[in-house]
């Protein structure tokens, strides 16, 4: 089965994307949120630098508060959602999950579902 879901922003795109995952990461709506700003974040620095030099600046000080003003967060919550995505190994020291870095113009999504039971 394929269905396609049209979107019109990357925003709304990784968005889209995040949700459609739901069933896997099991996040709630505002760790949705948070993670869809630390991805925004990074895939804009990704438009001006390197891999290496992204991961090392997109939770630096200066976009740290560019996301929580956007989130209208305090910095400690953003500390905890963190933690959060560090422990399901959203975000790791080297970056964010290879998982959630996708070419949000045109990503499909694959689930194969194998009954390996014996009914």
């Amino acid at each position: 089965m394929e269905i396609p879901l049209k979107v019109n922003t990357e925003r709304e795109a990784i968005a889209t994307y995040i949700d459609v995952l739901h069933s896997f990461h099991r996040l709630t709506d505002k760790e949705m949120e948070t993670l869809l700003e630390i991805i925004i974040s990074f895939r804009t620095l990704l438009l001006k630098y390197d891999e290496s030099v992204a991961n090392s600046l997109y939770l630096n000080k200066a976009n740290r508060e560019v996301m929580l003003k956007r989130l209208k967060m305090q910095n400690q919550t953003f500390k905890n959602y963190l933690s959060l995505f560090r422990k399901k190994g959203i975000v790791t020291d080297s970056g964010i999950s290879k998982t959630f870095l996708q070419d949000y113009n045109n990503v499909t999504i694959v689930i194969n579902i194998c009954n390996e039971g014996k009914g």
